[in-house]
């Protein structure tokens, strides 16, 4: 219980020197922009990958012309699925394997099955031709829940600093919930034979974007598993590539580096590295003198001041100096 807690009060404090604020805004400053987007692309990409298509796929296989008997037997086969593939993710493939390789491959094996049921459209007046879309319509649903159906969970609540997880979690879930609307709007016009009509070929639009999103992941997507928060705030402090995670050794208990990277993102800092797309508010405060008071306000962010709940790091590490508690 020790080693636990003082691993805790060691994070926190790292993160107070690293500049780590506890706002929304801190989780677009600095090395936080990036570990937002990762939380964002992760909850987005469960629609992205197509979900809107391959869970509403009743409508779909009518269309194709599967009897409503068939129809209802596929769908109950493609709950089974998604259960069984869930089962096999959380007992085998994320103990076991990376969340990066997971997600990576299964947003690509995701793609080609949809970009197939939109190649096999153009024969879909054929029975057996239908019933295979249909078919790789629940394999869709299988690797959905293999890879990015609880990975997409699980790698937001991994990637926010420990001061910010709650508040990368809010913005990666609304990314969601934005992503869903725009899908869910589109969805309809897509199949419906009164508006695109696009029946099969929807799954090149999806497809499209399963794409994009399979290599969006191959670029930003970090190797998160067996890493301690400790080493994950070190890793993006340093700015190391996604594809290179793995395979960075860090020692987050080096106080030279971790000064370095303190002196980096130093608070005193009043452009808070902020990215260039975005104005910077201590110069539009310096002009009418209230950049300290901005200053001031920052740090409070960051440090244990009267403006947030009197940080606890003291008294735990009070207790862990104590002999007398096992």
């Amino acid at each position: 219980m020790k080693e636990t807690l003082a691993t805790i009060v060691y994070t926190n404090n790292l993160e107070e020197e690293l500049s780590v604020g506890t706002s929304y805004w801190d989780c677009f400053t600095g090395f936080e922009l990036r570990r937002t987007e990762i939380a964002c692309m992760c909850f987005a990409g469960q629609v992205l990958s197509g979900s809107s298509f391959a869970y509403n796929s009743t409508y779909f296989f009518e269309q194709v012309g599967l009897a409503t008997s068939i129809t209802y037997k596929l769908n109950l086969g493609g709950t089974g699925l998604a259960l069984f593939g869930t089962l096999i993710n959380w007992s085998i493939l994320m103990p076991y394997f990376g969340r990066r390789t997971v997600y990576t491959i299964g947003m690509g094996v995701m793609c080609l099955t949809l970009m197939l049921i939109g190649i096999l459209n153009h024969w879909t007046e054929q029975h057996s031709v239908g019933l295979a879309q249909a078919v790789l319509t629940l394999f869709w649903t299988f690797c959905f829940q293999l890879s990015a159906g609880q990975l997409g969970w699980a790698l937001p609540a991994e990637m926010g600093s420990t001061r910010l997880r709650q508040k990368t979690v809010c913005l990666a879930r609304n990314a969601y919930y934005v992503t869903s609307v725009i899908s869910g709007v589109l969805e309809p016009y897509l199949m419906n034979p009164q508006a695109w009509n696009l029946k099969g070929y929807t799954g090149f639009i999806w497809g499209g974007t399963a794409l994009l999103t399979t290599i969006w992941a191959y670029f930003r997507l970090p190797e998160t598993k067996g890493r301690p928060y400790e080493e994950l705030d070190i890793l993006f402090a340093k700015k190391v590539s996604a594809r290179d995670f793995k395979k960075t050794s860090v020692d987050a208990f080096d106080e030279q580096d971790t000064a370095q990277l303190a002196a980096r993102y130093s608070v005193a800092d009043l452009e808070m590295r902020r990215p260039s797309v975005i104005p910077s508010i201590s110069k539009r405060l310096s002009k009418t003198g209230r950049d300290e008071a901005y200053a001031s306000q920052r740090r409070a962010s960051v440090l244990d001041t009267g403006s947030r709940r009197p940080s606890i790091a003291a008294a735990v590490t009070e207790y862990l100096g104590r002999d007398d508690r096992v």
